[in-house]
């Protein structure tokens, strides 16, 4: 039997499996090599938790079952740092190439998944492009804006790009749940596109009240122009939808939102309290998401185990559920190894005045400056055990967390920094008026986050260091001022 009509057969073969028991995807390489897959928990979108790690050798095919259910998106990285993402609907048998140092795709909806990791991320910005041109154009010319963007809708460009998907389904390339993930793609950029863009004009004071008034209103018509809960897919139109409740949310008094938070405290969702007020399906993804990306970014926004608590309460149990149990409970075994925090009420006016501080006397300080509603700040934070052992390698040298958070917000800082060890300060007016000055030289925005070293006497000696998420490139800047300990 030659080689193609063995390949037909053991494809066929897989196929029947995958019928029967849900979905497959076979992995095909020319280099030994790992993969690591991240495929739907519950059926809901994952690209955080790793369900496999597969060893792929030259040659030598390797099948992943997906259960029926767990449809949808699948993303994949190679230990080579190669990343791809693909769909995988029920009963398809998807083969994933990885030759040559190429990727492409065989099996059921080949060429869809092929257009979606180029064409249509190529499509997708040049859409972007011409909607942001669209607005600018019209805000200067006076120009309705629903006209404005109409006209996109219907432009050569777009018409074409969809054309080019009714294609694909015509010829039997693409299944139709793929031509209707790739239609409402395009709708959800159009979408969310448009709210970004209208969001940041919203903040230009120099438009006038009368175009700051129409933007509000077509901001206002859009949102109320698709139903989120069944027209746009959760995965890539999470902010879209995001933005919608939250406008809902914002708009409740005090004994609403406590009648919607029931007997949890506003403190177990954090700042994605909103999210309640969507249908179950939306609710469970979306907090499911927050979940894994507290957990993995370690960004101490929620409490896992309250979440979970909330979860376990109002959804079945489930795969998802178990993996957030071990999480949670992974989470509070930390907390009681690790060392409380050290919250420093007394007023401080300066960078010299943080060296009165009786636990920080004689000691160098690494400051880092941040606040609770900067993510990026946040996401430097899964990186502080390494800080810290890097830290310790050094002699007298202490870190200390300074927040610039407005009194307003203090019950959030402090519920997040008791999450966390090491010393921790919210910024008076006159200690950022300090900073302003001796750090951002007076400039009137401070950039966060920002990593700053100071000497024993307060004097700033570096107003600017890596990230700890550079740990090489921060170590040589510290070599530079601290004393290694003896061996």
């Amino acid at each position: 039997m030659n080689t193609k009509l063995i390949f037909l057969f053991s494809f066929f073969l897989i196929s029947l499996k995958s019928y029967s028991n849900g979905s497959v995807i076979v992995f095909k390489t020319d280099q030994e090599i790992t993969v690591r897959v991240k495929r739907p928990i519950s059926g809901m979108y994952n690209s955080l938790y790793v369900n496999a790690a597969l060893s792929l050798f030259p040659h030598k095919e390797v099948c992943y079952l997906l259960s029926p259910g767990d449809y949808g998106s699948v993303s994949c990285e190679y230990s080579s740092g190669r990343k791809v993402e693909f769909y995988v609907f029920e009963s398809d048998s998807v083969i994933v190439n990885y030759l040559d140092g190429k990727i492409t795709f065989e099996g059921d909806n080949a060429a869809g998944n092929q257009y979606w990791n180029n064409g249509r991320i190529r499509d997708g910005w040049n859409f972007q492009q011409q909607i942001k041109g669209a607005i600018n154009d019209a805000l200067k010319q006076n120009e309705d804006l629903s006209i404005a963007l109409n006209r996109v809708a219907h432009s050569p460009f777009s018409t074409e790009t969809l054309a080019k998907i009714e294609r694909m389904a015509t010829d039997k390339l693409i299944s139709e749940d793929f031509s209707t993930l790739l239609n409402n793609y395009m709708r959800s950029t159009l979408a969310n596109t448009t709210l970004d863009e209208l969001e940041i004009k919203s903040m230009t004071d120099s438009l006038g009240s009368e175009k700051l008034k129409r933007i509000d209103q077509l901001k206002d018509s859009i949102y109320l122009s698709l139903h989120v809960d069944d027209v746009l897919p959760i995965k890539f139109s999470s902010l879209y939808i995001s933005s919608y409740y939250h406008r809902i949310y914002d708009k409740l008094d005090n004994m609403e939102k406590k009648l919607l938070l029931g007997k949890f405290a506003e403190e177990t969702f954090g700042p994605y309290s909103h999210w309640l007020l969507s249908p179950p399906k939306v609710q469970y993804q979306m907090l499911f998401d927050v979940f894994l990306f507290t957990h993995y970014f370690k960004t101490k926004e929620i409490s896992l185990l309250k979440l979970y608590e909330y979860l376990s309460e109002n959804f079945p149990e489930s795969e998802a559920m178990s993996i957030m149990l071990k999480f949670a409970v992974e989470e509070e075994q930390e907390k009681r190894i690790r060392e409380k925090p050290v919250l420093i009420k007394e007023p401080i006016k300066s960078l010299h005045g943080l060296t009165n501080i009786k636990e920080l006397k004689g000691q160098t300080l690494l400051i880092d400056l941040w606040a609770t509603w900067c993510t990026p700040c946040r996401l430097q934070f899964r990186y502080l055990e390494d800080l810290h052992k890097l830290l310790n390698s050094y002699q007298n040298v202490t870190s200390i967390f300074i927040s610039i958070d407005k009194r307003e917000q203090e019950k959030v800082w402090e519920s997040v920094v008791n999450e966390m060890s090491g010393f921790h300060l919210r910024a008076s007016e006159s200690l950022i008026k300090d900073i302003k000055e001796k750090v951002f030289d007076g400039k009137e925005t401070m950039l966060i986050p920002r990593y700053i070293l100071i000497d024993p006497t307060g004097k700033v000696i570096n107003a600017n260091l890596p990230r700890p998420d550079k740990p090489d490139e921060l170590k040589l800047e510290l070599d530079k001022y601290l004393t290694p300990k003896k061996k």
